[in-house]
């Protein structure tokens, strides 16, 4: 397939599309033309287990962002929560040196590094370039607005 580890994959699936980071199977129970997906990444294309993707690497000639914007999934986050502390305890852990590649539509699950505080879900609402980008050090995050519905993200 062409594909090497740590790769930036452009998945097609379900009618849409996403981008991620290539991690090969190298062990005994790889399987040729199998590719294995979280939870997050195949509702992001709509699929189920067994269902097709189609998987084309984009090596590491993927730009890196000039800025996303992000906004919480309003069942994940309490109205009090939404200040200066999503930034700290969520989304600056969670981008910090990850090189971390995100699309439009995209969801993504952080956890806080408070112990006690709720897993936060987030979604990609723009990016620049457009439509995907990798986050990396000189990439601004915002996350300025309201928490946005799971219905109207899905």
């Amino acid at each position: 397939m062409g594909i090497a580890h740590g790769d930036v994959l452009l998945l097609t699936g379900g009618g849409r599309k996403t981008v991620a980071v290539a991690h090969l199977d190298e062990s005994d129970q790889a399987q040729s033309g199998t590719a294995r997906l979280s939870t997050i990444m195949r509702r992001n294309l709509h699929l189920d287990i067994n269902d097709d993707v189609t998987v084309t690497s984009l090596g590491d000639d993927v730009s890196n962002g000039k800025f996303i914007r992000v906004l919480p999934i309003d069942d994940t986050v309490d109205e009090v929560r939404i200040d200066e502390n999503l930034f700290d305890n969520y989304l600056r852990p969670y981008f910090a040196g990850a090189f971390r590649p995100v699309h439009v539509g995209d969801l993504f699950l952080v956890t806080s590094l408070v112990d006690g505080d709720p897993d936060v879900e987030f979604v990609v609402v723009e990016t620049d370039p457009k439509p995907y980008c990798v986050v990396g050090p000189k990439t601004d995050i915002f996350y300025n607005g309201p928490p946005m519905s799971r219905q109207d993200v899905l």
